[in-house]
Formats: structure tokens, C-alpha cells, sequence
């Protein structure tokens, strides 16, 4: 039981404790109340450089911008883009932690790939809860396309050299411990492949350091009879003597397709989407076409056909004609062979009828094949024709950089304007086997 003293103490403590209580109460529900809200994203002002400047291969690019905020700016991305928002070239990123700042930063154009058009540079400022995206528009070149070397190979039964072409002289660039029969240099990958009949013989190597890469054919490969540089893809194909298809790239060496023909590969070509490949029987009576999507290892289309093909060449206006060159009966045969239907069309516009044993791809819709007459040159999807009848070789290059035609023949290298009309250059020697040309991309 309380006494007087001790009941009248409690009833004078109670309105002390409620007002602690209180004043508790007050203070916890001020340290929990928010401050207001920040809805204002940064500001950004892109200073430099002015809308669409242009800028050329290897150029600086000094890029300034003000950006400022009622609060502090935590972080600060340059980036250059394209429209679709991919990035090039580099980036770069501030951490200024004020509310102002003025961002100042160059980056270069050694993009060596990159193509000619409009680009963005792109700010984006972030304070922590708001985020804002200033752009600016510029004008970014492409490189210039070079040829950096212009590579002779020769060859014997049993070595080969590689030489670089400087003016009419050859410099000693490369040895061979094999007779040579395909190779190519990329110029994108930079992967250079060289190989005799058999597949073991093949051997790869990175430009200009010319560190080995390994590159083995698969061991069914067998005598290699067909080659073809896929310049787009950056990729090289190998037929062999039982009409298998073969791929080389900075992935190594594979089989491209377990369908084989059979008989051996003598064509092979490709366009944007599609690999050509033919075989030949035995007596080069009959030829196997199959055309392969790049992305498979079946054939979308298969057709047997009744004469030798000695070329097989997708038309440049229109992919899906295939324009097929071979011999029937000893008489040059020229058709189209269509995609859409798989129908094969003969072409009677043609003005030569002497055996063909090549066809190459010019300028747009120019062709040029190696025929009995000499090297024919079809113009714009057979419209007219001209001949070069000194030239017999066994091997065409075009250029299509300086428009040129090159060739291996049994006086050594020839080099003549796109019409024919004219040579340019001859390289005497002896035992030439191809030309490589190497340009920067």
C-alpha cells in the first residue's frame, strides 16, 4: 500500500513522463519525414563540336558540354553512337559531385571499319534520382580503302615463295615448304591461309605479324581440288577430290557441310547469304549444283545438270540469279540459274562461244571470263563485250579498288585497265601461281 507522500510523487510524475513521451513522439516523427522530392533532371548543354561537323579518319574530336543541376551531378557518360544507338569509338566517364560542371574530353576517329554517315554524341548526366540524355549530331568518314601489298606467288613440285610487289621488283616476303595449289590473305581478319593439293599442307597465319594460327582441315578431308575467298564473310572454303565443303576462319578450320557430292569440287563461290558449290564427274559430263544459306549445312537448293560448269556467279544487281559459265559439246554455254523458281535459263546473248574455263565477277554487273578466245570481258549483264586475245592466263584477279585486271600467265603477272584495252604492267617470271591482293579493310 502507497502512503499520502508516495501516491501524491506518482500523480506528479504522470504529466511529466506523458510530456517526454510526447516530445519523444514529435522528434522520431520529424527524423522519418521525407525531404521533398527532386523531379528536376540535370541540364545539358553540348558546347563542342557544332552540329554536323565532320570529321575524317584518324581526326581528334574535342567534345565539351556544361552541365548543371540544383543538386549534385554524381556521374557524367560521353559516348559516341550511331542512331540505333550502337557505340563507337570510345567512351568515357566523370564522377564530378557538383552541382556544375563543365565536362571537356577528346576522343578520335580510329575506327579503321567504321562507316561514312551520321553519329551522335551522347551525354547522359545522372544525380541519383534523375537522369538526363543530351545528343549532338556529327559527321564521321570512313578510312580510305588501300591496297597495302600486292603479293606474287610461284611455285615448283615441290616449294613455293610468296613475294611482295614493289613497283615491277619482287621482295622476298615468304617461303613455302609446298608445292602450292590455294591460299588468300583476309583483310579484315587479317588470317592468311596457304595450302597445297593435300590438306595436310595447310598452314595459317595473322598479318603482318605472321604469328602461326592453327587451321587444320578435319582429317576427312581429302585431296583438295576447289578454293574461294569470301572477302564479305571473311572466310576461305576448300572443296576436296570427294565433293566435300570445307571452312576456314579465325575459329579454325571445319567441315562446312556433311553432304557430299561424290565427285570432286571445282566451283565455289559465294554472295551476301549463299555458298555455291559444284562438282564435276569424271568425264565432265555432268555437274552437281548445290547453294547452301550460309547459316546451314543443307542445301537449299540441289540441281544436276547436263553439261561441264565452270563458273558460278551471283549476279550484282540480283542475287538470286546465279549466272553459270561451262562447255557443252566443246562450245562455250553461259546460263542463269534463278533462285526464286530453281529453274535454269540459257543466255544466248553472249558473243563468244570458245571453251570457258573461268568466270570472275567485275564491276556491278561486268564479267569476266577466261575463254579459248582469251579473257572475255561481259559488260553490264551481257549487254556488250570486249576480248583481250594476247591473254591466255590461268588465273584472274580484279581489283575493284583501281578497277584493274589482274592476271597469272605463263610469261609471269600482267596487269591491264578494266576494259582490256590496255596493259599496264607486266612482271616477268617464271612458275607464277596466283596473286593476293591486300587491302587495309
Amino acid at each position: 500500500m502507497y502512503s499520502l507522500d508516495s501516491r501524491f510523487s506518482l500523480y506528479c510524475r504522470r504529466p511529466l513522463i506523458t510530456a517526454v513521451v510526447l516530445i519523444f513522439s514529435v522528434a522520431v516523427l520529424s527524423s522519418c519525414r521525407k525531404e521533398p522530392r527532386d523531379t528536376t533532371p540535370p541540364r545539358i548543354s553540348i558546347t563542342s563540336p557544332n552540329v554536323n561537323a565532320t570529321f575524317y579518319y584518324q581526326n581528334t574530336i574535342e567534345i565539351e558540354a556544361e552541365i548543371s543541376d540544383d543538386r549534385n551531378i554524381e556521374r557524367v557518360l560521353v559516348e559516341i553512337i550511331s542512331p540505333s544507338n550502337v557505340r563507337f569509338l570510345q567512351s568515357t566517364a566523370f564522377y564530378p559531385n557538383t552541382s556544375q560542371t563543365n565536362v571537356r574530353w577528346t576522343a578520335v576517329h580510329d575506327d579503321l571499319f567504321l562507316e561514312s554517315g551520321t553519329y551522335l554524341i551522347k551525354i547522359t548526366a545522372n544525380d541519383g534520382e534523375n537522369k538526363a540524355i543530351g545528343f549532338g549530331e556529327i559527321q564521321l568518314v570512313a578510312a580510305p580503302r588501300l591496297l597495302e601489298r600486292v603479293c606474287i606467288v610461284s611455285s615448283d613440285n615441290t616449294s613455293s615463295t610468296i613475294d611482295t610487289l614493289n613497283g615491277t621488283m619482287l621482295q622476298p616476303w615468304l617461303n613455302y615448304g609446298h608445292a602450292y595449289r590455294f591460299g588468300g590473305i583476309d583483310a579484315r581478319s587479317n588470317l592468311l591461309v596457304i595450302s597445297g593439293e593435300n590438306p595436310t599442307s595447310l598452314s595459317s597465319y595473322i598479318y603482318p605479324e605472321m604469328t602461326t594460327e592453327s587451321s587444320v582441315l578435319p582429317s576427312s578431308a581429302a585431296s583438295l581440288t576447289a578454293f574461294h575467298h569470301d572477302r564479305q564473310g571473311q572466310k576461305f572454303y576448300w572443296g576436296d577430290i570427294s565433293g566435300n565443303l570445307f571452312v576456314s576462319d579465325r575459329n579454325g578450320s571445319r567441315a562446312f557441310s556433311s553432304i557430299g557430292f561424290g565427285y570432286p569440287l571445282k566451283v565455289i563461290y559465294t554472295s551476301t547469304e549463299h555458298v555455291i558449290a559444284v562438282a564435276r564427274s569424271t568425264d565432265n559430263s555432268t555437274s552437281y549444283l548445290n547453294i547452301y544459306p550460309k547459316s546451314s549445312s543443307f542445301p537449299s537448293h540441289s540441281m544436276t545438270i547436263d553439261w561441264e560448269v565452270t563458273g558460278a556467279v551471283p549476279l550484282a544487281s540480283n542475287e538470286e540469279l546465279i549466272v553459270l559459265s561451262g562447255n557443252e559439246n566443246d562450245t562455250g554455254h553461259f546460263a542463269y540459274f534463278n533462285l526464286n523458281t530453281s529453274a535454269i535459263n540459257e543466255n544466248f546473248s553472249f558473243y563468244d562461244n570458245s571453251v570457258v574455263s573461268a568466270l570472275y565477277a567485275g564491276e556491278g554487273n561486268d564479267l569476266y571470263a577466261i575463254q579459248g578466245a582469251g579473257i572475255v570481258r561481259y559488260t553490264n549483264n551481257f549487254s556488250s563485250y570486249s576480248i583481250q586475245t594476247n591473254s591466255h592466263p590461268s588465273k584472274l584477279v580484279y581489283d575493284d579498288l583501281f578497277h584493274t585486271v589482274w592476271t597469272v600467265e605463263n610469261d609471269g603477272v600482267h596487269r591491264y585497265n578494266d576494259a582490256l584495252t590496255q596493259e599496264l604492267l607486266h612482271v616477268p617470271m617464271s612458275n607464277a601461281g596466283d596473286i593476293w591482293l591486300k587491302y587495309n579493310k
